[in-house]
């Protein structure tokens, strides 16, 4: 489709590129301006356009609008003009958001643009064709309203007013000097105008000049940077000029751009459409600001602007003059005004009326006169006071007459009605009407015309033509002047021009000049000269007017109606003839005519009184030799003979198409090899006539076959080429050859046998036309002519014999293709049961009745035994002659034998026969005139031997029909019918008029075309048969009434009631005298067309069906809320179409506009009305109305109509039935509506689907809402604080009860983030619910629906223990040796800054490959898991400035410091937390090892928080208490973790359950559930959980000494060593080597799975023994406490005494970051790298990376100075990575 556009777009672009080209010549350019002149709202392409393809249009609109805004419609076969119309689409684009104060981007927070998404209007455009008003047909279309101005008083003031209001500058009327008209003053802005010139040429100027004005000012091109030379500004300003005036319909015809040629080719196609843009553009502003102005000027113009000559003025008058009344009188003349006014006063004075009572303007009314008040004297057209009548009447003194005035009055009077309102003859002129007044006294009328010739004049001339009708009329002087007197009217005729001319009226063509003198000429009347001039002069303001064609069409008429072109009247008079009714002949004509059977006159001359010149009636053809002067013919005879001439020559033509057809279809379909020439008409107006092919396409021009007649045709022999053809029909043409010497554009076609081709003559040689042969098959096919190529009747020996084969082999072609013709109507007309009325018809019009006959009665005899052939039809074919067709023992005639089924055929015969007889009919009818009278003997019948004469006469229907007997053997013979045109009726009569006789006549009748149409009543004793089947007895004379829908008719049925019909309705009706008439089986309905929404946007789309049925069904199938439209299309007799059935509001109503509409009634339409009424009335009616913001539904029911009310959510508010089935839909809606208030005229109908749907779905929804709230309660989601969640992330979690598996949905910024769980704890499916206002329950709902998880039960979990199931689950499938990439873990967590835990592990693993890339090693080191740990991964040890530490386990050849210096190098951050990243190869160490000795390490750290924080509270709730009981609370502490971790903590809960129920204070009881809480879940904590009981190993321990303890990795590092060992190496290390502390830790190896391992012991010379021994296991371990012991008394001796830690009670929050085992663990895979200890140490130095480190901590401490404050501001997003 798109591709279709572009590709028309694309044509009609080049098309305007071309026409640009061309317009710019004299002649097109004016043809443009004229277009643009009605076209100036259009833009510069589309008039261009228009001007190309139809350059007379002048109005123009699409078919569809022709259609809505017009009725009107398109006529068939008419051709459009494609333009160019405005297509746009709306697309959604991305773009920057814009502030609208600063008009800058927006930036965003991550300082990008800010972007919108927003419906852009993308400019698009389409060919589409319109069609102008000529080629339209329908209801008259109102006349533009644009004023005639006609040059002189009647616009002129007005229009130059108007343009005095619109220009830029003040108008002035100035005595210009030189040859110009006017000019624009650019210095002192003003226009001057010359004066004293025509009003016509100063309208001209003005516009011209207002142009100049507007567009050439030098301060407006200045400002606008614009440069013009000259000859543009002229170019531009004439144009406007030419458009304005064209428009307002001024003559134009002075206007020449003969230089604007030239101007073109210095301009390239851009300054081109610059300047026609401009003119477009300038010319509609001037065009539209006038006619504004023009308007409210008319408003105060007076009632009649101006009067005319058949308008009469009626002066009343009273009271002594003081009261009086001018009056128009319309539609009288003044003979009957005056007779009329007469009679009033004869009524008054009898006193028969009361002047009272019946005022004389009311009795004029009622005399059929339009009476128009103009000025009295109230005040009413003070303004254009009004002093002359050409009736008075006054109520004291009685009536004046214009004709009882004194000549000069009347002169008076009659000068100033025409000049009203302004004075416009001179002094000179008045003077002689004055004159002529007085000269012919008494003649009112004739001084009224002369008065009103005097204005006409002026309008169209000014002054000079005025002189032109006083002289002419000075002629009629009873003292005629001299040189007026000699003066010819063809004289005469030639000086009226040369005025008209002169006066700047406007220029005749050369056709209109010779048009008027040759009129001039034949008329010999100067009356007639004049009045002609006149009117052309008018016509010549609008050039291409279809007035100007009319009138010279009309002109060139009456100059034809004369029987001989080659004299006039003016011969005639000269001759001293003038005879009434006589026209002239020369001696040539009249012999002609004379020979043609035409009654000539000799003429004699009279020169003295040639009205009594002496005509002698013609006798002998002698008589016309031995004349020479002038003949005649009378006017009556002329026409007479025309007729004759018409019949002749309707004759000629009709035998010349007939031998045209019979050649051509010879030639076209016939085997013989022939040629034929065909050539355009010399009378047609072809433009491409007589030029080459490429001339002719490179104008725009197709060969086409409808442009050509067959002019030649003859056998073809191969001998004979093209060339040949060529040469003989210029040099030696055949005699019977009937064209012009073979030309250009001449094409020749050759039959070749096997091939027909056709050639175009062409300027050199020959061209192929590939589609000229098919284009006239077309037209042969529908050629009407009835002519045929005989059928050969002779056998194939025969032809041979007598070298005739071409003309067999011709026939034979014919027939088989007749033979196939019979065949395809037959299947394509017959439906199984019924073969199509008509259906022979075609076939018969196209072969003829000879080769129709010869097919079907050879298929009959060559058939004969089958049984299915009627026996008339045997009977018929064994009286065609057919000869035995015999070649070599084959029967020929087998060939055309047709194939039908001979049941199905035989039928067809039937009808084929019918169709024939009625063809010879139709013949006889129009080649015999014979009459028949009750008189008439000796008539030879058709088909019977001998005369006949009338015994009988009777008249049926309105026709004549003759009983008549035998003039020899009377009635010894069967008696014949004939009717009264000599067409044989009926025969084989024996008892006259009797029951088979008026069969017979009904079926003449029938056949002739009489029907039920021809009755103007149905008799009494008629019987009526209706088409539905129902027989009526008329029991009294019933008028037809053919054009009204109304049952005015009645008759009685057979039960005897009275049934009411429409005439339309009746199938047949028989006559009481037996005749039978038929109502005709007419289609009228071509189509019934169904619309589907004429309101629709764009092409509306109308289907057509050959059916009622079908259409009735789609139209009811579509929605009532389109306004959709059910018509029907009439057969090509009518071409028209109408709509019926109309959806308005959504009701479906008959228009009925048909009843008004002539032509539409007729026994199928109102069959098809009577159907479309029943239908509807059994239609189902479902209809939707939105009144305000409520809903209404009505339907169909049982009893009458439901209905329902529906509020603006689509629930139900009320409803109920309306129990009355008679009323209609619209009336029970109106009735329901008003009860609520409300007017159906307030409805607006909607699509009853869509609301039903929207219905559906709210009930769905609370079906829906109902079951959610029973599976889903809401006690779910009590406690749920959307505000104090987005602050703690908690959320709402639910199981299913069936599936066992979850649903947790947290709180977002952007509404609700969701997680679905199997019941394995697996995250299976997460989202987003974008929708803040939502409350939490609804947004679970939509998730639960959305997912279609609605229909499950589910109950609450609590979320915090649901959190640490999924937790614990993550880790449970970690120790079961199920390594995942990444927890898994997708909720959103306080400690984590609203990231997951998921999402901060992915990230580390992306970060770390993207490391590994940098260094080269991704395909060295696998990356396996990272995991969340530390304080973050504990909600209740963590703090704002605490890091967030994720471990990543790898497999790899890199160590653990390398990588680790590697990954933290940078420093990463997530959602603003530094991240410290913990590589741990799992050679070394598995993810699961090490993330459960970071629990065991976590648990410690919490339960020892909790016992601070236990011991805290203990303090603060009962301080004295406290104090009295405890006496260091250190070891309050100590002992309060002891007891949690051996579980002896029921006096602690039953402590703090004791004071949430007791306790007063909101605080301490809300701080005691809390620590009841964590203690109950510090007591889940994994150091808790216990290994079954195994054989244990022998426990052993041994020693490690590391530089850093805090990252055993970095330093030197030694283990496996005795404790001895490990002191001696801890001493040799210097302190300051590195940052870190070193220590002793001991390996302990007891077969325990959770505690065997390393673990540290001393750092810093100091053992942190509570720590050891809050784990039970090193507690309660021999070889642990040994070692601490050993340890203990070792640092004892080197410090020389204890040394006493100085006790605190707060416990420092911090909680290392990294894990027990982390500091025990060292680097395996690097192992072979270490180097031996110098002195042979047991155990291994590992190399130290403690330079980088150090550097890198430096970095690290001081950038994290800097940004401290920044990161504690700063607003972190979900997602951030800082890196």
């Amino acid at each position: 489709m798109a591709n279709n556009i572009e590709k028309q777009l694309k044509e009609i672009s080049e098309r305007l590129e071309q026409g640009v080209k061309e317009i710019f010549t004299s002649e097109r350019y004016t043809e443009y301006l004229n277009t643009m002149s009605k076209f100036h709202n259009y833009s510069f392409n589309n008039t261009l356009l228009i001007t190309m393809q139809k350059p007379e249009a002048t109005l123009v609109a699409g078919y569809q609008a022709w259609q809505k805004k017009f009725n009107r419609h398109v006529k068939r076969g008419e051709k459009g003009i494609q333009i160019i119309a405005p297509a746009p689409i709306r697309e959604k684009q991305e773009i920057e958001k814009i502030d609208p104060v600063t008009k800058e981007p927006v930036i965003g927070d991550d300082g990008q643009p800010e972007t919108e998404i927003v419906e852009m209007v993308i400019p698009r455009f389409r060919v589409t064709t319109v069609f102008d008003v000529s080629q339209t047909e329908g209801e008259p279309i109102a006349e533009l309203e644009v004023p005639e101005l006609t040059g002189s008083v009647q616009f002129y003031d007005t229009f130059m007013q108007a343009l005095q209001n619109i220009s830029p500058v003040p108008i002035r009327m100035m005595n210009v000097e030189g040859e110009a008209k006017g000019y624009y003053h650019q210095t002192e802005k003003y226009i001057a105008i010359k004066e004293d010139m025509s009003n016509v040429q100063t309208m001209k100027t003005g516009v011209h000049e207002v142009s100049h004005a507007l567009l050439h000012d030098r301060e407006v091109m200045d400002a606008e940077g614009v440069l013009k030379d000259q000859t543009t500004k002229e170019v531009e300003a004439e144009s406007i000029a030419y458009i304005v005036c064209n428009h307002f319909g001024l003559d134009t015809s002075e206007y020449s751009f003969t230089y604007i040629a030239s101007w073109c080719e210095s301009r390239d196609m851009k300054a081109l459409k610059a300047s026609m843009d401009t003119i477009r553009k300038t010319s509609a502003e001037i065009i539209e600001n006038i006619e504004a102005q023009m308007y409210e000027l008319e408003m105060e113009r007076p009632i009649r602007d101006t009067f005319h000559k058949e308008d009469l003025i009626l002066h009343l008058s009273g009271s002594r003059g003081s009261e009086f009344t001018y009056d128009l009188i319309e539609n009288m003349s003044r003979e009957q005004l005056e007779q009329n006014v007469g009679e009033y006063v004869r009524l008054l004075e009898s006193g028969e009326i009361e002047e009272n009572e019946k005022p004389l303007e009311s009795f004029l009314e009622e005399k059929g006169a339009a009476v128009t008040p103009l000025y009295d004297s109230s005040g009413h057209g003070e303004n254009y006071p009004i002093d002359f009548y050409d009736v008075e009447y006054d109520a004291d003194t009685g009536v004046t007459y214009i004709s009882d005035l004194s000549p000069k009055d009347q002169a008076e009077m009659l000068v100033q009605k025409a000049e009203f309102p302004r004075n416009i003859f001179s002094e000179n002129e008045k003077a002689f009407v004055n004159e002529y007044a007085e000269t012919f006294p008494g003649q009112v009328e004739r001084l009224n015309d002369l008065v009103w010739d005097m204005r006409e004049s002026y309008d169209e001339a000014g002054s000079k033509l005025v002189y032109e009708v006083i002289q002419a009329a000075r002629a009629n002087f009873p003292v005629k002047e001299p040189e007026i007197a000699e003066e010819t009217a063809m004289q005469y005729a030639h000086r009226l021009i040369e005025t008209a001319e002169a006066a700047n009226t406007g220029n005749f063509t050369d056709s209109q000049r010779n048009l008027i003198v040759n009129f001039a000429y034949k008329m010999d009347d100067k009356d007639e000269v004049l009045g002609l001039v006149n009117r052309m002069m008018t016509a010549i303001r609008r050039p291409g007017s279809e007035y100007t064609r009319s009138l010279m069409n009309e002109t060139q008429a009456q100059i034809d109606n004369f029987p001989d072109g080659m004299i006039g009247f003016t011969e005639m008079h000269e001759a001293g003839i003038q005879l009434d009714h006589m026209l002239p002949l020369t001696k040539d004509r009249a012999y002609e005519l004379y020979r043609g059977g035409a009654e000539i006159y000799i003429l004699y001359g009279n020169p003295e009184n040639p009205q009594r010149a002496e005509q002698v009636l013609v006798e002998t053809e002698n008589e016309i030799f031995g004349y020479d002067s002038i003949f005649g013919i009378t006017e009556t005879e002329w026409e007479v003979q025309k007729e004759r001439e018409v019949s002749a020559t309707k004759q000629e033509a009709l035998e010349r198409q007939s031998a045209e057809k019979i050649d051509e279809t010879l030639l076209l379909h016939g085997e013989s090899r022939r040629f034929a020439i065909y050539q355009m008409d010399s009378g047609d107006e072809h433009t491409y006539q007589f030029m080459g092919m490429e001339s002719a396409k490179n104008l725009g021009y197709t060969i086409d076959g409808k442009d050509y007649r067959m002019v030649y045709a003859a056998p073809w022999m191969p001998t004979i080429t093209l060339d040949n053809i060529f040469e003989r029909f210029n040099i030696d043409r055949p005699e019977d050859f009937r064209g012009h010497s073979l030309s250009v554009s001449d094409v020749i076609v050759i039959n070749r046998g096997a091939e027909i081709t056709a050639y175009y003559v062409d300027s050199f040689g020959f061209q192929e036309l590939p589609e000229f042969v098919q284009q006239r098959m077309n037209m042969l096919e529908h050629n009407s002519v009835r002519a045929y190529p005989p059928v050969y009747k002779e056998t194939l020996e025969q032809a041979m014999g007598e070298r005739d084969v071409d003309a067999y082999l011709d026939s034979r072609k014919l027939n088989l293709d007749c033979k196939k013709a019979i065949e395809d109507v037959i299947r394509e007309n017959f439906d199984g049961l019924h073969l199509k009325q008509g259906a022979a018809k075609e076939v018969v019009e196209r072969f003829g009745e000879e080769r129709m006959n010869f097919v079907m009665a050879n298929t009959i005899r060559e058939l004969s035994h089958d049984g299915r052939f009627s026996r008339q039809n045997k009977d018929w074919a064994e009286h065609i002659e057919i000869p035995e067709n015999i070649s070599r023992g084959r029967n020929l005639n087998l060939d055309y034998v047709i194939e039908s089924h001979p049941a199905v055929l035989d039928g067809f015969i039937d009808m084929a026969r019918a169709e024939i007889r009625m063809q010879r009919i139709e013949q006889a009818i129009g080649e015999n005139e014979v009459t028949i009278t009750a008189e008439t003997r000796g008539y030879e019948a058709e088909g019977h031997n001998g005369t006949w004469h009338t015994v009988d006469k009777k008249e049926y229907a309105g026709e004549k029909f003759f009983l008549m007997e035998h003039d020899e053997f009377g009635s010894d013979v069967a008696g014949i019918i004939v009717a009264e045109n000599g067409q044989l009726v009926a025969e084989d009569l024996w008892n006259g008029f009797d029951e088979g006789a008026l069969e017979a006549v009904s079926e003449y009748l029938q056949e002739n075309g009489t029907t039920l149409y021809d009755l103007t009543e149905f008799p009494k004793d008629s019987v009526v048969t209706l088409r539905s089947g129902q027989t009526l007895t008329i029991e009294e004379i019933q008028a037809v009434q053919k054009d009204i829908w109304e049952e005015t008719m009645a008759g009685k049925n057979e039960s005897g009631t009275d049934v009411r019909f429409n005439f339309h309705a009746v199938s047949e009706v028989q006559l009481p005298e037996g005749i039978k008439l038929k109502m005709p089986e007419i289609h009228y309905i071509d189509n019934f067309y169904v619309m589907e929404d004429v309101n629709a946007e764009g092409v509306v789309k109308v289907n057509r069906y050959e059916s009622l049925d079908e259409a009735m069904q789609e139209y009811l199938r579509l929605p009532n809320h389109q306004k959709k439209v059910l018509g029907i299309q009439n057969t090509e007799t009518m071409q028209e179409s109408m709509d019926f059935i109309r959806c308005e509001n959504g009701i479906d109503r008959l228009t009925h506009a048909y009843e008004q509409i002539g032509g539409w009634l007729n026994p199928e339409i109102y069959e098809a009305v009577n159907k479309m009424e029943n239908m509807l009335d059994w239609n189902e009616v479902q209809i939707a109305y939105q009144i305000g913001k409520q809903y209404f539904t009505i339907q169909t029911a049982e009893d009458g109509y439901d209905y329902t009310f529906y509020n603006e959510d689509y629930q139900e508010d009320d409803g109920g039935i309306y129990d009355n089935p008679t009323i209609y839909v619209d009336e029970a809606a109106s009735d329901i509506l008003e009860d609520k208030g409300y007017s159906l005229e307030d409805a607006k109908v909607v699509d009853y689907e869509e609301l039903m749907a929207d219905v559906e779905e709210v009930q769905e929804e609370q079906m829906q809402r109902i079951q959610l709230e029973k599976n889903c309660p809401a006690s779910i989601f009590e406690g749920f604080h959307r505000e104090e969640a987005l602050q703690t992330y908690e959320g709402i979690a639910m199981q299913f009860t069936r599936s066992k598996g979850y649903l947790t949905i947290q709180a977002t910024e952007e509404g609700y983030s969701f997680i679905f769980y199997d019941s394995d704890l697996h995250e299976i499916q997460s989202g987003d619910y974008d929708n803040p206002d939502a409350s939490i329950q609804e947004a679970a709902y939509e998730i639960l629906k959305s997912e279609r998880m609605d229909d499950l039960e589910c109950v609450k979990v609590d979320y915090k223990e649901f959190e640490e199931m999924t937790i614990q689950h993550s880790k449970d499938l970690l120790q079961e040796g199920e390594l995942r990439a990444t927890s898994e873990i997708g909720r959103n967590e306080l400690a984590l800054n609203s990231l997951s835990r998921a999402e901060v592990e992915r990230g580390v693993l992306y970060h770390a490959q993207a490391v590994l890339e940098d260094m080269g090693m991704e395909q060295e080191v696998e990356l396996l898991a990272a995991r969340v740990y530390g304080s973050r991964s504990r909600q209740d040890l963590y703090r704002e400035d605490s890091d967030l530490d994720v471990v990543l386990s790898y497999r790899g050849n890199i160590r653990e410091d390398s990588f680790f210096n590697e990954l933290n190098a940078h420093g990463i951050a997530m959602a603003g937390i530094k991240v410290d990243i913990n590589p741990i190869a799992e050679k070394r160490i598995t993810l699961a090892e090490y993330m459960k000795e970071a629990d065991a390490y976590l648990d410690q750290q919490e339960i020892k928080k909790l016992a601070v924080d236990l011991d805290n509270f203990s303090y603060e709730y009962d301080t004295y208490e406290y104090k009295d009981t405890v006496e260091n609370r250190e070891e309050q502490v100590e002992k309060i973790t002891e007891d949690i971790l051996n579980k002896k903590t029921e006096c602690l809960k039953d402590w703090l359950v004791e004071v949430s129920e007791e306790s007063d204070i909101d605080s301490d009881v809300i701080t005691a559930r809390s620590l009841l809480s964590r203690l109950e879940d510090a007591e889940r904590f994994s150091i808790f959980d216990k290994q079954p009981e195994q054989e244990q190993p022998e426990a052993t321990i041994s020693f490690y000494v590391a530089e850093c303890m805090e990252f055993p990795v970095m330093g030197e590092y030694h283990n496996n060593l005795t404790l001895e060992e490990a002191i001696k190496i801890y001493e040799s290390i210097p302190a300051e080597r590195l940052h870190g502390i070193k220590g002793i830790g001991f390996d302990l190896q007891d077969g325990d799975e959770d505690y065997s391992g390393e673990y540290g012991l001393m750092s810093g010379d100091r053992i942190d023994r509570d720590l050891i021994d809050m784990i039970p296991h090193y507690k309660e371990s021999p070889l642990v406490q040994k070692a601490i012991n050993d340890m203990e008394k070792y640092l004892n001796e080197k410090h020389g005494k204890v040394q006493e830690a100085e006790q605190t009670v707060e416990v420092k929050q911090e909680v290392p970051e990294a894990p027990v085992k982390k500091e025990s663990g060292s680097v395996e895979p690097n192992r072979a790298q270490k180097k031996e200890p110098a002195k042979g140490e047991k155990g291994e130095l590992k190399k130290s990376v403690l330079q980088s480190l150090k550097k890198f901590q430096a970095r690290a401490k001081a950038q994290e100075q800097k940004n401290k404050e920044a990161e504690k501001t700063k607003a972190h997003k979900k997602g951030d990575v800082e890196l």
